[in-house]
């Protein structure tokens, strides 16, 4: 999936899903996969996607779809706040709002979210760069792994809003911006 972003919006949505589901015993981090396939399938599925996000479909309409496709096949909680964000006209917000609640449920279970690229794949050492992140992060690293072979070699771990490059291109700049500052 792209990287979406989130906002105020979907942070709120996200905190009141999260407390709804604990308040009802729940689990949380089910809702959120419920919620990610729901997404996936937009994502695979154009008319779908286009289903979900137009505003020109009559809401009513739209919520009685909904039911007949997700009954039985989601939580029920999944389904009624599917529901409720299309009668907010919110459907369009659906993947910051997953996005907000997934970091909440990484959150409460200790893991950390980290996005990792490489110069090359390094698919044979994902385990020791996991262990090494894990105990730099303080928490269990869920890992994005990416590469670009413009990083010419090193890594660049990202986590939340901090990127730390280790890269060796981005040493080569900083080495080129001293040598021309002297």
């Amino acid at each position: 999936m792209s990287e979406v972003r989130t906002d105020a919006l979907s942070e709120r949505y996200a905190e009141s899903l999260q407390e709804l589901v604990v308040a009802q015993g729940g689990d949380f981090a089910a809702v959120c996969e419920s919620l990610d396939g729901i997404l996936e399938l937009a994502e695979k599925e154009s008319s779908f996607a286009e289903f979900l996000r137009s505003p020109i479909i009559d809401p009513k309409k739209r919520d009685a779809s909904l039911v007949r496709m997700f009954m039985g096949q989601v939580e029920p909680v999944t389904l009624n706040f599917l529901r409720l964000l299309n009668n907010k006209g919110r459907l369009a917000a659906l993947p910051g709002i997953v996005e907000a609640a997934k970091a909440r449920a990484d959150a409460a279970a200790g893991r950390v979210r980290v996005s990792v690229t490489t110069a090359a794949d390094m698919s044979n050492e994902h385990d020791s760069l996991a262990e090494k992140i894990g105990a730099a992060v303080g928490g269990t690293p869920v890992i994005t792994w990416k590469v670009d072979p413009n990083l010419i070699g090193g890594l660049r771990p990202q986590v939340g809003d901090r990127l730390i490059d280790g890269s060796i291109a981005s040493r080569l700049r900083r080495l080129e911006y001293a040598l021309q500052v002297e």
